[in-house]
């Protein structure tokens, strides 16, 4: 379905393209002798003024205008066009064993991951318990929502153990390139 809506847009925008292609050629052919007369008129306004007397060199003028011009064109992009940088460092959010794990980079490093409740994105509580059985101790433990009021999920493991595992997991999501196919199902779904 979104790989039809991305053709039909496509053809869509191709379509526009040359409705507007024909009619810009349609009508600058009337209007082409007044744009060659601004443009005449226009470089001749530029050639006066930079050949008149100012207390500054009228070239050192027009290289100040246009380092002025293309600093501003570069704020006003930066302010409204923000591209987040699609580089693993992005890559700080993931699922495994049906919770939210969230985690910084310290230098190389993948830092410790925290867990947290995959209904109303609060920090879940590790809870662990021992339950001896027949096998020896087995370690178990929930994953608490305090905001939600349940138990988000159970693992036969302590909690280090499954931060070990879920480390395990973002590096070799980062190994393969899987981490692109996350960030990007993340920006597609909110």
């Amino acid at each position: 379905m979104a790989e039809h809506n991305g053709i039909r847009t496509k053809v869509a925008a191709g379509v526009i393209t040359g409705i507007i292609l024909a009619v810009l050629s349609y009508f600058s052919q009337a209007l082409w002798p007044h744009i060659r007369r601004s443009l005449v008129w226009f470089c001749d306004a530029v050639w006066s003024w930079l050949s008149s007397g100012h207390s500054i060199y009228g070239w050192l003028l027009v290289i100040f205008i246009l380092c002025t011009a293309i600093c501003g064109f570069v704020l006003v992009a930066a302010l409204f066009f923000r591209v987040s940088p699609n580089n693993w460092r992005s890559y700080r959010r993931d699922i495994f064993f049906g919770i939210v794990w969230r985690w910084e980079y310290h230098g190389e490093r993948i830092g410790n991951p925290l867990p947290y409740c995959i209904h109303c994105d609060t920090e879940l509580i590790p809870n662990e318990d021992c339950n001896p059985d027949r096998s020896g101790i087995q370690r178990l433990t929930r994953y608490i929502c305090d905001h939600c009021h349940v138990t988000v999920q159970e693992l036969d493991e302590s909690f280090r153990q499954t931060q070990d595992k879920v480390v395990r997991q973002i590096d070799r999501k980062l190994r393969s390139d899987e981490w692109k196919k996350t960030l990007s199902d993340a920006t597609d779904n909110g």
